[in-house]
């Protein structure tokens, strides 16, 4: 990691975030879909609350999901250093991401994880009703429709085409699902019942 990889902490931008996620995207281990999400919240539900504050991954590393479960994890054992500084971590990194953009089709939200998404939707205290696959001009979207009747979009690109490249693939053939503009594929999302440990 560089020495500035932190740098959207201490002067929040676009370009310095865009700086930091890059250098996640660009990692070897990268995985856009990655399921360490998933293990974290294993963790959580078994509370073994040291396993999720201990998790180390190029994956959670600019994950706003991932540093709130570190912060509740660390506030169930007493670790008030570290709930403070994993609160810190992830009002920070939310709000450098909402800085990418702002939901439109000209201005999409630049995520480094999927899951971004959903944090971002759930920051703005909305929940997803339909979320389709968009391609147009050569770049990939996730549009998401929420039940308060907005449509955000997130420029998914970098994602596919670093997933494609982890699978020596093209990034065009990578998704099938994907269409032109004028054709999208929708897909209605049904929202898993709330964890107990989150806030929204």
């Amino acid at each position: 990691m560089t020495d500035d990889f932190f740098d959207f902490i201490k002067a929040p931008s676009k370009e310095h975030f865009l700086k930091s996620q890059r250098h996640v995207i660009e990692h070897k281990n990268y995985d856009p879909y990655t399921g360490e999400l998933d293990d974290l919240m294993a963790f959580m539900d078994a509370k073994d609350f040291q396993k999720v504050i201990d998790f180390k991954s190029i994956n959670t590393l600019l994950s706003p999901s991932a540093h709130l479960m570190k912060h509740h994890a660390a506030k169930q054992i007493n670790d008030d250093l570290n709930a403070k500084s994993e609160w810190f971590l992830f009002n920070k990194i939310l709000d450098n991401l909402l800085m990418t953009g702002d939901g439109s089709k000209e201005q999409p939200y630049l995520v480094t994880q999927i899951s971004d998404e959903r944090d971002i939707i759930q920051s703005m205290e909305d929940e997803v009703l339909r979320q389709s696959l968009v391609k147009a001009d050569g770049k990939s979207y996730d549009l998401l429709n929420t039940k308060s009747g907005k449509a955000i979009y997130f420029d998914i690109t970098q994602c596919m085409e670093a997933l494609a490249a982890k699978f020596n693939a093209d990034p065009v053939e990578e998704a099938e699902a994907t269409k032109e503009e004028d054709n999208i594929t929708e897909t209605p999302t049904d929202e898993p019942q709330k964890k107990w440990w989150k806030f929204w």
